[in-house]
């Protein structure tokens, strides 16, 4: 199977490639340069692999949660190569990809949602005791999406481009004018 991933849900703008069992990808730190950033990833590990989207069999994608402009690059990118290829799609959560090199038996991933909020999922059959590792740099990877989008083109879940939709777990991506100011306002004790 040929499949291609990409997550730009949170500064983290990555691509990966899996030909059979061979992957290749590309990661980086993008900050607000998803934009310049992903054509050139995905590119490059079509042009390494000596494959074009038309030779794929699905594209993953990260749906989030997370950045709502890095989202929506993200997948308007991911939709255009599977619309170009009449490829199916599987959305990955950006929780579910900060997960998915753990080994451990329970894990807890958290995102930073802003506006003094997180998103997090626990990702294990119990919480009883404290997590022994906490790697507060991780972010998420387009390589962890590769098995479980792999799974779900193979159940036959794939959706058409049209269907995929961002996971937001909020309406508000904003504070207004007043609120910044007021939590910039020294506390009056």
């Amino acid at each position: 199977m040929k499949l291609l991933a990409i997550d730009t849900a949170t500064e983290a703008c990555s691509v990966a490639l899996q030909v059979g069992d061979a992957v290749i990808a590309r990661f980086a730190v993008a900050g607000r340069a998803h934009t310049q950033m992903l054509p050139k990833q995905v590119a490059e590990v079509l042009a390494e692999a000596g494959v074009t989207v038309r030779d794929l069999d699905g594209v993953v994608c990260g749906i989030g949660p997370g950045s709502f402009a890095g989202l929506r690059i993200g997948l308007s990118y991911a939709k255009g190569l599977a619309m170009v290829g009449g490829l199916p799609m599987v959305g990955v959560s950006s929780l579910q990809m900060l997960a998915g090199p753990s080994t451990l038996d329970r894990v807890l991933t958290v995102i930073d949602a802003r506006l003094s909020a997180v998103y997090a999922a626990p990702l294990a059959a119990a919480w009883g005791a404290a997590l022994p590792v906490i790697d507060g740099t991780a972010l998420p990877s387009a390589v962890h999406a590769l098995p479980p989008g792999r799974d779900a083109l193979l159940r036959g879940a794939g959706l058409d481009a049209a269907q995929l939709q961002p996971l937001y777990l909020r309406n508000k991506v904003a504070l207004t004018q007043v609120e910044q100011q007021a939590l910039r306002a020294p506390r009056q004790g």
